[in-house]
């Protein structure tokens, strides 16, 4: 179970960030007057059934703030879900049946990448407590959101020993180093510190001299608990940028 403190992001903003959020929300379900636009960027996807080609979408996607245009786009590829980063980035995306991770860096992203990448990136990875992803989700909910879906997480650990792949085969992410604010009974943000590894790191990144930020969300998928997790490393010229993401990233795909 983790031990909540108050979050703190690389800018050394503190947690209130979120009721910032307020100002930038488009009201009343429809556009506003300060409603903006960023682009989408198509992604190409590979996975345990091949290569698949960038998702056929043209439409920019609607944001609160006009002035962000320059500066952020939307990242997606066929599988998961998007993510907003730096404009002009690149792209790719991993799939498998127990989850989707997405990538987007300020260089080529590589089909051979393994989640080594200790320079900017962002990420966004989602786990599916439906497939093979339930000994994952199971895990992070006992870690971090131990009071939601204990029904889940007590099938899963009852059914483990009839599972292919036990608990143990699965590595358990470290938490210790990371800190954490709980926003809501299902959404936490966090920061990894520089030269930690964590949740912050998992298997998108590794541990630099620069900390990460992100998001944890407990997501309702269609036959069980899911995960999304958003982590943000930027380059000290973009810092700025980061809780803007993550604001951003609650608004779009928070349930």
């Amino acid at each position: 179970m983790v031990t909540e403190k108050i979050f703190e992001s690389a800018l050394g903003i503190s947690s209130p960030w979120f009721i910032a959020l307020a100002i930038l929300v488009v009201v009343g379900g429809g556009a506003s007057a300060t409603a903006g636009t960023v682009n989408f960027v198509s992604c190409p996807a590979d996975g345990m059934l091949g290569p698949l080609p960038p998702p056929v979408h043209s439409q920019p996607v609607v944001i609160p703030g006009p002035e962000l245009k320059g500066s952020l786009a939307y990242y997606k590829a066929p599988e998961g879900i998007g993510v907003f980063a730096p404009v002009g980035w690149q792209c790719r995306e991993w799939y498998g049946s127990g989850g989707i991770v997405l990538i987007v860096a300020p260089h080529t992203v590589s089909p051979l990448y393994r989640g080594n990448s200790s320079g900017p990136a962002v990420t966004v990875s989602s786990i599916d407590g439906g497939t093979s992803g339930s000994l994952a989700v199971a895990q992070l909910i006992t870690q971090l959101f131990p009071k939601q879906d204990r029904t889940f997480v007590a099938k899963v650990t009852a059914d483990e020993k009839w599972n292919y792949t036990p608990r143990r085969n699965y590595r358990r992410y470290s938490v210790k180093n990371d800190i954490f604010h709980r926003v809501t009974p299902t959404l936490l943000e966090f920061t990894a510190p520089a030269n930690s590894t964590g949740i912050g790191t998992g298997k998108s990144l590794s541990a630099s001299d620069q900390p990460i930020a992100g998001l944890v969300m407990l997501v309702p998928p269609r036959t069980g608990p899911g995960i999304y997790i958003v982590r943000v490393r930027l380059g000290t010229t973009q810092h700025e940028l980061t809780s803007v993401i993550l604001k951003l990233m609650i608004e779009r795909h928070r349930p």
